[in-house]
Formats: C-alpha cells, sequence, structure tokens
C-alpha cells in the first residue's frame, strides 16, 4: 500500500515546513505502508520546475493533483492519499475529476473552513502574501476566487473519506469539522467519517511534540 501526500500551502521542500512531511515518510512503515510519495508541489512552491512568475491557484493545483493521480493510477499497487490543509481542497476536487480505481481512501487533516480564507487572502492578503513567501510559496489575488468551497466538494466524492484535525488546530477547529459532519448526516452519505479530534494536536504536528500527541495524530492519519 503506497501513501501519497498533497501537501498545504508551504512548500514541504522548505525549512519551515519539511519537519511536518518527514515524521510522516519516516512512520508511514509503522501502519503498513510500503512507500511515500511526498514529490507533489503546487504551481507557486519555490522549485527549479515552477514556471517564473507562477503562483498558487486551485485550479493549477488541481490540475497537478490529477497528472499525479493518472501517474499512480497505471501502477500495480493500491494507495491512500493524505492531504493537509489546502491540500484537502485539492484532493476532494481530483479525485471527482478522474477515475480512480486504486485508491482505497482519502485522509484531510485540517481542513480550513472557506471563510478563513477569505479573510487570509482577500482581507488580509498583503500579510498573507508575505506570510506565504516565508513558507515557500507564491500568491496573488487570484488565489481565493479559484476556491470553491469545502463544504460543496465534500459533498461531491463517493470515495471512503476521513476528516480529521487536532484540538489545538486554529486553522481547523473541531467545531468546523462538527458542522461538516452534521452536512454528511443530513445528506446521508456514509462514506464520510470524522475521528474524535486529536488532543492536544496543532495544525502542524512534528516529531518534537510530546510522544502521546504525535502517535494519537499518527494513528488518525495512517491508521
Amino acid at each position: 500500500m503506497k501513501l501519497l501526500i498533497f501537501p498545504g500551502g508551504g512548500n514541504p521542500a522548505h525549512e519551515s515546513q519539511a519537519k511536518v512531511y518527514d515524521l510522516l515518510s519516516e512512520r508511514a512503515k509503522d501502519f503498513g505502508y510500503s512507500s511515500v510519495d511526498t514529490s507533489v508541489r503546487w504551481p507557486g512552491h519555490f522549485c527549479p520546475t515552477s514556471p517564473a512568475g507562477s503562483d498558487l491557484t486551485f485550479q493549477g493545483a488541481v490540475n497537478m493533483a490529477i497528472a499525479k493521480l493518472a501517474e499512480i493510477e497505471q501502477q500495480d499497487e493500491a494507495y491512500d492519499i493524505l492531504a493537509r490543509s489546502f491540500g484537502t481542497y485539492v484532493a476532494l476536487k481530483a479525485v471527482t475529476k478522474i477515475n480512480v480505481q486504486k485508491l482505497r481512501r482519502v485522509v484531510l487533516w485540517g481542513p480550513p473552513p472557506f471563510w478563513l480564507f477569505w479573510k487570509l487572502f482577500v482581507r488580509d492578503f498583503s500579510t498573507s502574501k508575505a506570510d506565504s513567501e516565508s513558507k515557500g510559496f507564491l500568491i496573488d489575488e487570484s488565489l481565493f476566487p479559484s476556491l470553491e468551497p469545502f463544504e460543496s466538494l465534500l459533498q461531491e466524492t463517493q470515495n471512503k473519506v476521513i476528516v480529521a484535525t487536532g484540538t489545538k488546530d486554529i486553522y481547523s477547529k473541531p467545531a468546523f469539522l462538527a458542522y461538516l459532519e452534521q452536512i454528511v448526516v443530513e445528506i446521508g452519505r456514509n462514506n464520510i467519517e470524522f475521528p474524535s479530534p486529536v488532543e492536544g494536536a496543532p495544525h502542524s504536528v512534528t516529531a518534537e511534540l510530546p510522544k502521546d500527541i504525535v502517535q494519537a495524530y499518527l494513528k488518525t492519519v495512517l491508521g
């Protein structure tokens, strides 16, 4: 079983983000995964293959995700998707745009509410632009208009989905997931699960946190 990771807005190769992905790569084998693919980068991530002037957009990220899924689907191994933050939006959209026969499940960690993206990328754009650059990615004013509400995306997928967060996640609070769960109940969907929030876990979990928090987080997203 392969694990394919869809990152958040921050570049996984950037020093501010790398420890989050290092933890997942190092511990995935403890949960039965044969390999971990952390190669996905969105438009706007600082890397040699990014076109000059490229900025992060939802559709641009979805297109890259679809291309990656098409590649993975050609291999003879089942896989899971683990998506973080902004990547949760991308994952939900991408799996509805391509026939994913080998996909077992999609795990979504820390999906931010749509209104928070508006706050960050419209109202507080100047501050967020500088913060984004400090995390290894570029944005412009086109990012928010390119998004679709998470509530809508969640209702479109027929795949098995797990939506999770931590009690200390300031971007994806348990109350938001409780709201999402109520929507799922009302529309009668049984392919979407909401495990209990991970006690003490923030948005970005690294090996530097207390062992009990790290283990509970890993069990939620990899178990």
